[in-house]
């Protein structure tokens, strides 16, 4: 009751006040003031001459503000004794004192007024006080590099501060005028009010069909590889970030996927969201390629998508051919990160980890790749990260995978399929995380611990030669398994005896069963970065290059001009460089695939060189480029670094030695001895699907015959050995394949395919099932198709089924 009291005798002084002479008057030092401490203070001639009042300062005299924001006003050198403000009540501020000697206040609408100041020991001041909406006109962001500029003006007649970011644009007589092409700030200075527009003065290109790695629209993530006007990004995390001023942005994808796994999924990220089951965008045209909308209906303004692949490499693939934006592009940023490189199984890529209550499962709608401990670290400490990761590999063995297919033979690849190779010096990780083995061990009768100890140290050690001794190394286990655990401790310590590197060893709680769920990754991830922190292993090492010119004088030098490339050029192509003679110079390549060179006796001088492949224009490097060659007695040989070459030439003969034939990608252990365009004998050792490719101008009208062979060794459920008679893309094509029982005896022939999309049907040949024959000693197929008319027959029998149109 007594505090009610208070609070009603304060209520009535303040209208008392505010009714008498319109003022406001606070008595206080605490924050928060409540209603009861809020008092008027009466100051009279008389009382005031009996003190020693002194004089104060504050940290301005005049506050000159935006409308909407909020500004704070010290008193020098407070003493902590009770401040007292009095000021006109007005509806366009907010006043609240804070501890300190702190006084904020709040501008709510245009208006002015002052607030005198004082304290408990000192006299009055004043402190002027104007708020204004103050903004600034403009018609457009995006001015037109060589034209007058664009007005940039306020919307009040007021002398205000206009200043650029940098040197590519000025401010003068009220226009902002570019210099160069390039992205400026326009910085407008008025009282405590500062303004702040992004201005640029790029072209405005609405696509980006240049894919070049180093292009500054494009930021790409992950292994990738860039080639033939086309971005082939197939591991978990691989993809590309654009920064863009419009509403939308579409681009045109393929992505081929295995029918058993489902299809190729990919995340978007928009305006540094980091939410990865956010937006998720599904490829559903395989090999097909279509154009995707990957944002629509933003705030027309500058935005940033990302875009990074979640379903993984062993069954499904992404390529990129072009980004739109209903806009303009601008460069991406491209700032320096924490680079993080991994290299693990099934556990990395994210298997069956928003399976739910299910069982472990092949199917892509229950795996993000995107949220396992490794993405979910690097998200928690803003780095970059390249992820190597495929289910069922091992370090150096696993089952039912070519032990020449395994970690410590692919990594140098793009991919764990083998495809490209990848030049390392695109990515030099500050942290590197190994998380390999359980497959190893699990491979009962192959797997010993020493192999698997010295091939994991050798794998190390390798990485160490690419990378330098900066690079940390984390050797990880313990999700699935706990008997690789052990064998770590015991590499780890050899590693630190032997390398200069730091070495860090982390076991991680073992899953309730099967694959990690996401959040038990969160939990892997958490415990990482923590490792990652408390060791100060969070470092960005810059590689600095610190060349300098060399001196040129008058001799003949012995040159050697060594050029390395992005990205692997084919072995039919070859690389010539301009400049050095008269005549174009064909450079040879060397042991490393990523390097090109010659050597000639040349003057010494400073050379302007350009480069193709094939000697031809339509093959130039990308923006055709003029490198600064100096050749000097005093340093006989220089490297050179070169853009992508977007544009490869066509294999003039592809699959030569095999008539036109070419074995899947996407298989296990087989093999293939063709005879002509039409005959080849197919050989298969592995229970997996294996299958052979003939793509080419036979079309839909052909005979092709076929010895297929394998070996069954123990007790199978399934065994497939398949023929692929015609295969133009994802959307067309033709499968022939035989079953065997689990007990090694024929059961059937069956058959698959799609024309433009459309099943064409899953056909049983039956009348074969009785048919017995030593798949050991093989049997020939042949396959006619006429349009829509498929004919099969081996050993004497044949069966002809009518195909969808």
């Amino acid at each position: 009751m007594k505090r009610l009291s208070r609070i009603l005798l304060a209520l009535l002084l303040i209208t008392s006040c505010s009714q008498k002479d319109n003022n406001s008057v606070i008595d206080s030092k605490e924050d928060n003031i409540s209603t009861s401490e809020i008092k008027t203070v009466e100051r009279t001639e008389e009382n005031s001459s009996e003190i020693q009042l002194k004089e104060i300062e504050l940290s301005q005299e005049k506050l000159i503000g935006q409308v909407g924001k909020e500004y704070v006003v010290s008193i020098k050198d407070y003493d902590n004794s009770k401040i007292h403000l009095d000021y006109s009540v007005e509806d366009f501020c907010e006043v609240t004192l804070k501890s300190g000697g702190k006084i904020n206040i709040k501008l709510l609408a245009e208006g002015n007024t002052t607030i005198n100041i004082s304290t408990e020991n000192s006299k009055e001041i004043a402190l002027l006080v104007e708020a204004i909406d103050l903004r600034l006109v403009f018609d457009s962001t995006n001015i037109e590099l060589g034209s007058e500029g664009v007005s940039v003006l306020l919307n009040k007649p007021i002398d205000a501060k206009f200043e650029v970011s940098n040197d590519s644009a000025k401010y003068e007589n009220g226009k902002l005028i570019p210099l160069k092409e390039d992205s400026f700030d326009l910085i407008v200075t008025y009282g405590d009010i500062v303004l702040r527009q992004t201005f640029d003065a790029f072209s405005k290109k609405e696509k980006i069909v240049d894919l070049a790695r180093n292009d500054r629209f494009v930021k790409y993530h992950g292994r990738n590889v860039h080639t033939n006007g086309k971005v082939i990004m197939n591991n978990i995390g691989s993809g590309f970030e654009v920064k863009f001023y419009g509403k939308s942005l579409k681009a045109t994808l393929s992505g081929w996927y295995g029918a058993w796994y489902g299809k190729t999924k990919v995340s978007v990220l928009i305006d540094g969201n980091k939410d990865t089951t956010k937006k998720i965008v599904t490829l559903t045209q395989g090999t097909t390629k279509k154009e995707y909308t990957l944002a629509s209906n933003l705030i027309e303004g500058f935005h940033t998508v990302k875009v990074l692949k979640r379903t993984e490499m062993l069954s499904t693939e992404l390529q990129l051919y072009d980004i739109s934006t209903d806009g303009y592009f601008v460069p991406v940023d491209k700032q320096e990160k924490l680079k993080i490189e991994v290299y693990g199984d099934s556990i990395t890529a994210g298997y069956g980890n928003l399976r739910g209550n299910q069982s472990d499962t092949t199917n892509s709608d229950y795996q993000n790749g995107l949220q396992t401990y490794a993405t979910y670290a690097a998200s928690e400490l803003d780095a970059d990260i390249n992820v190597q990761a495929r289910t069922g590999i091992g370090l150096y063995t696993a089952a039912n995978i070519d032990d020449s297919m395994q970690a410590n033979n692919m990594y140098k690849y793009d991919t764990f399929e083998g495809n490209y190779l990848w030049n390392f010096d695109n990515y030099t990780p500050d942290i590197v995380i190994i998380n390999l083995g359980t497959n190893d061990s699990w491979n009962g009768g192959v797997f010993v611990e020493d192999r698997f100890m010295d091939e994991y140290y050798s794998f190390v050690t390798k990485l160490i030669e690419l990378y330098g001794d900066e690079t940390a190394f984390i050797l990880a286990s313990g999700f699935m398994e706990t008997n690789v655990c052990t064998y770590l401790e015991t590499i780890k310590t050899l590693l630190e005896s032997t390398v200069d590197n730091p070495i860090y060893q982390i076991t991680f709680d073992r899953c309730a069963g099967g694959h990690p769920l996401f959040d038990e990754h969160l939990a892997g991830a958490q415990k990482l970065v923590e490792l990652i922190q408390d060791n100060n292993l969070d470092v960005i090492h810059t590689h600095e290059n610190n060349s300098t010119k060399p001196e040129i004088g008058d001799k003949n030098v012995d040159f050697t001009l060594e050029v390395e490339v992005m990205d692997e050029i084919p072995s039919y192509t070859d690389l010539y460089v301009y400049g050095l003679q008269d005549s174009p110079i064909k450079l040879e390549k060397s042991d490393n695939p990523f390097i090109y060179q010659t050597s000639i006796n040349l003057k010494e001088d400073e050379y302007q060189v350009s480069f193709s492949l094939n000697d031809s224009d339509d093959y130039l490097e990308y923006g055709n480029p003029k490198h600064c060659v100096f050749v000097s007695d005093e340093e006989k040989t220089q490297t050179l670094r070169l853009n992508s070459f977007l544009n490869m030439p066509e294999d003039p003969n592809p699959n030569a030695d095999t008539h036109g034939w070419a074995i899947s990608k996407h298989l296990f252990d087989i093999t293939i001895e063709p005879k002509d365009d039409k005959n080849i004998t197919v050989k298969n050792t592995n229970w997996m699907a294996g299958f052979v490719t003939r793509k080419s101008e036979i079309g839909d009208d052909y005979e092709l015959s076929a010895t297929i062979k394998g070996t069954i060794n123990g007790t199978i459920t399934e065994n497939f050995f398949g023929l692929i008679p015609y295969y133009l893309d994802d959307q067309n094509f033709v499968v022939i394949y035989l079953q065997w029982n689990s007990d090694g005896s024929f059961k059937s022939i069956g058959c698959t395919g799609q024309t433009n999309g459309t099943d064409i049907g899953w056909h049983d040949y039956w009348s074969f099932a009785n048919v017995s024959f030593n798949i050991q000693t093989g049997v020939d197929i042949v396959v006619e198709r006429h349009q829509t008319s498929l004919r099969i027959s081996m050993l004497g029998k044949s069966e002809t089924q009518t195909l969808a149109s």
